[in-house]
């Protein structure tokens, strides 16, 4: 740039994208009046990142935003699947109002449709997980989807609308449901998760193939029909319900069962 030479305009257009893919949506949407070159670059960007409130005028400001992106960017299904979404509202507050959960819950059902990666974390310190309203996720891209600090119920994790799912992974969520379904789920990983402590989720997917349950509160899932496994991780510790008064996971003769 010394010379006044714009280098970086020169470089190739899958150079550009490579490079866009990782900043946040609005620093891409920017870059349209850096040159003439720039003008449309940002709309071939494959990759969708959110950030959450921080550096915006207001909540408002930030929210008219996604969805004027959204809009442009998956009108009606889209020209073609996004490479990934993201979602990251953990440190910002967007979350605690429940007319952002709504908010954030259409948003991901704009996306889904287009998304081979789909993420939405929101988990904060000293807050519940956040609730997604009735979520039934149906695409024919989505691949892997990841939720942290997320409450969902039986509708967001029926995936029979997602043939190509082959990857979830749950950190840090409340997972109050019956059961999880998907004909094509082969990972499944569940991190300090919390359900309920009378009854017990029925994971019986034809097709996994490697199963993580990490030091997760509530009753140990109950493994059903899993003829495709290969590995299986299960981490319990002091806060699982399956345990005795003696704090033991097996009957040691002398104990009460907690649960």
């Amino acid at each position: 740039m010394a010379s006044g030479v714009d280098r970086i305009s020169a470089l190739p257009e899958d150079v550009l994208l490579h490079v866009l893919h990782f900043l946040p949506a609005q620093e891409v949407v920017r870059t349209c009046v850096l040159a003439r070159r720039w003008r449309s670059v940002w709309r071939s960007v494959r990759a969708l990142r959110f950030t959450g409130t921080k550096g915006w005028d207001s909540v408002d400001r930030f929210v008219q935003f996604v969805d004027h992106l959204l809009h442009l960017r998956c009108p009606g299904g889209g020209d073609g699947p996004l490479d990934s979404c993201d979602f990251d509202f953990d440190s910002d507050g967007f979350m605690q109002l429940p007319a952002n959960e709504r908010h954030a819950s259409h948003w991901m059902w704009q996306v889904v449709f287009r998304a081979r990666v789909l993420r939405l974390g929101v988990i904060e310190f000293d807050q519940e997980p956040s609730p997604l309203s009735d979520l039934h996720l149906v695409s024919q891209h989505l691949t892997r989807l990841e939720l942290v600090g997320v409450r969902v119920n039986d509708s967001v994790v029926d995936f029979s609308g997602c043939p190509a799912l082959v990857e979830l992974r749950m950190d840090v969520c409340d997972v109050f449901v019956n059961q999880l379904v998907s004909p094509s789920l082969k990972h499944l990983h569940m991190a300090r998760c919390c359900s309920f402590d009378y009854a017990r989720i029925l994971i019986s997917l034809p097709s996994l193939v490697s199963l993580e349950l990490i030091e997760c509160q509530g009753r140990i899932p109950l493994l059903g029909s899993l003829p495709s496994l290969a590995r299986a991780v299960v981490i319990l510790n002091g806060i699982c319900s399956d345990r005795c008064s003696n704090d033991r996971f097996d009957c040691c003769g002398n104990c009460e069962w907690l649960s």
